[in-house]
């Protein structure tokens, strides 16, 4: 228990934690329950708690299946690397960068690589900033669909990502994570061809 918001450190893969919040009620309410659950304990109570224990079946109960929680998501959400919190930053408000028109144009892979590192300054993170070839790995496992998808137009043109999209990089976001965010609703814009951009 605690009245932290950041409680632990909860990895996408974190199979240790239940984690659970509680609502806010008055001091009298929960010192009156906790006196009426004592009386009972005393009564008797104990010897009949543990009777429904021992006769409890747990034959399908399976100890690693951690119940995923909100709390738990926020957890993860608090715990994530700097790369982590960088994209989940651009799941969360539809926008790769603030010079680029629609999720689904062609965005310079540079671009995407400085937008981090700017990112990264900004927040005065801890540790080190990954590298551009790791951050390129780390949007590959982030978002499957991205593989191949660094291309160039012609030999001398730089390298640009075609994402996916925004739907399927947010579900691919909750896979990897290992998690079910609520994400805001974001309008659709038309993409360069007049068509509109694979948004929501």
């Amino acid at each position: 228990a605690s009245n932290k918001k950041w409680v632990i450190s909860a990895e996408k893969s974190d199979r240790r934690f239940l984690v659970l919040e509680t609502k806010d009620v008055p001091t009298d309410y929960v010192r009156g329950r906790r006196n009426t659950m004592m009386t009972q304990l005393d009564a008797g109570g104990r010897a009949g708690l543990l009777y429904d224990l021992l006769r409890m079946d747990l034959k399908d109960f399976d100890i690693r299946a951690i119940p995923q929680t909100e709390a738990l998501y926020e957890q993860k959400e608090l715990s994530m690397s700097t790369e982590q919190q960088w994209w989940h930053g651009k799941l969360w408000t539809g926008e790769l960068h603030r010079a680029h028109d629609t999720w689904g144009s062609p965005i310079l892979c540079s671009m995407l690589s400085d937008d981090y590192f700017d990112y990264f300054a900004k927040t005065r993170a801890h540790g080190k900033a990954i590298m551009e070839s790791q951050l390129g790995r780390f949007l590959r496992e982030a978002t499957p669909e991205i593989a191949g998808r660094a291309f160039k137009i012609t030999e001398n043109s730089k390298a640009k990502y075609r994402m996916p999209g925004l739907r399927m990089c947010r579900e691919h976001w909750d896979k990897y994570m290992r998690a079910k965010f609520t994400w805001p609703e974001v309008n659709e814009r038309p993409d360069a061809s007049g068509s509109p951009a694979q948004i929501a």
